[in-house]
This record gives C-alpha cells, sequence and structure tokens, in this order.
C-alpha cells in the first residue's frame, strides 16, 4: 500500500506549493499576478483532491478515486504545460522532473483504474 502513501505525499506538496503562492513567492516571476490567487485556488483544489485520493484509496469507492486521481493528474499536466515555458521560482529542469512527477501520479493511482464501481 505505499502507492497509497504517494497520494498523500501529492497532497502535501500541492498544499506547500498553494501555500507558496498566497505568501507572495511567485510576485516578480513570469505568472501574471492576476491569476495568483487562481493559481493557489487550483493547487489547493489539487491538494485536496490528492487526500481524498487517500482517504478512498482503500475503501469501497476506490474506483472513484481513481477516476479523481486521473483527473488530477490531469489538471498537473495542464499546469506543468502552461507554465513549462514562464520563469519562475521553480527547481531547475522542470521539463525533466514534471514528466517524472505525472509518472509517479499515474503510478500511485494505477491500482485503482482497475477497480470495478460497487453499489
Amino acid at each position: 500500500m505505499i502507492r497509497r502513501w504517494l497520494s498523500l505525499l501529492n497532497a502535501g506538496i500541492f498544499g506547500l506549493s498553494t501555500m507558496s503562492v498566497l505568501n507572495g513567492d511567485f510576485v516578480g516571476s513570469d505568472l501574471p499576478v492576476a491569476v495568483h490567487f487562481d493559481h493557489a485556488i487550483a493547487n489547493g483544489i489539487e491538494a485536496l483532491g490528492w487526500l481524498i485520493v487517500f482517504t478512498l484509496y482503500t475503501s469501497r469507492y476506490a474506483f472513484w478515486a481513481g477516476r479523481l486521481g486521473l483527473f488530477l493528474v490531469g489538471m498537473w499536466l495542464w499546469d506543468m504545460a502552461t507554465t513549462l515555458p514562464l520563469q519562475m521560482p521553480l527547481p531547475p529542469l522542470q521539463n525533466v522532473w514534471g514528466p517524472l512527477a505525472l509518472a509517479l501520479q499515474l503510478y500511485t493511482i494505477w491500482p485503482l483504474l482497475g477497480c470495478k464501481e460497487t453499489k
């Protein structure tokens, strides 16, 4: 069940990212000031979503946890693709670790994607 704990790791990472944006760490970056709050909301949704995936991972709602996880992977893909060309306070080589993060997220939810919906 290590994969389940990876979803909690994702929740923490996106939660910290939310706090970073709200604390003004992205002021002066290429991310337009007008979207800072929206970006914080999106990261907060991702943090909450991964927390829900963690909670539902071993429940009878694992089917829905997998689908939510897939949606969250898509959110991260969109976030990564739209911010990749920007100069922001991110670790270098986002074009390397971003896809690795996507692969890790897919690895996390892979067992859930084979679950059957329960009635």
